[in-house]
């Protein structure tokens, strides 16, 4: 009798470490899916942006020449140009105007997602702040196929020194009927 206490309590003792490892399976599953809910936004509907294609930084400096730029020269124009071709070669409805003012003006598809847009800007400073040896103020447009550009985004220099890109309600906002 003794001995058979001791195989039940030895078959229960199983059975409850059965359960334990069921319960603890479970609790790795929902770490999984929690764990997934925080992966980076990423889906095959929007590749990333690859600002090391061609043109890359190294042959848009060969071609325009690193140091200062005055904004309305062919330098200015040749930079631009180039780094819309980088976009455009990937697909992406990008833009890129060095203005007379000395600031940036960025256009892109209204079809882009934002973060794409934000990863674009952050690349085009990049690039101009090597190249051009400044930070550039920025202002981030969305673009249609027809239809006035509608201005989404301002980047300008933040207060540790680097540049913020931050993104803006529209001007006009759409009113509703």
């Amino acid at each position: 009798m003794h001995q058979r206490s001791n195989e039940e309590a030895v078959e229960k003792r199983g059975h409850l470490m059965g359960i334990g490892i069921r319960w603890a399976a479970v609790g790795v599953l929902l770490a999984l899916v929690v764990a997934g809910l925080h992966l980076p936004d990423w889906s095959p509907d929007e590749p990333p942006v690859f600002g090391d294609r061609p043109p890359t930084r190294g042959d848009i400096a060969s071609v325009v020449g690193i140091g200062p730029v005055d904004p309305a020269s062919e330098r200015a124009v040749k930079f631009a140009t180039m780094l819309t071709q980088r976009y455009r070669d990937q697909n992406y409805a990008v833009r890129v105007i060095l203005r007379p003012a000395g600031d940036i003006e960025l256009r892109c598809g209204a079809n882009m997602a934002r973060r794409q847009m934000a990863l674009v800007a952050s690349q085009v400073q990049g690039d101009a702040r090597a190249i051009f040896g400044r930070t550039f103020d920025m202002d981030l447009y969305e673009t249609y196929a027809a239809g006035p550009k509608r201005k989404i985004a301002i980047m300008r220099m933040g207060p540790r020194g680097s540049p913020v890109l931050r993104f803006i309600v529209p001007e006009n906002p759409p009113t509703e009927p």
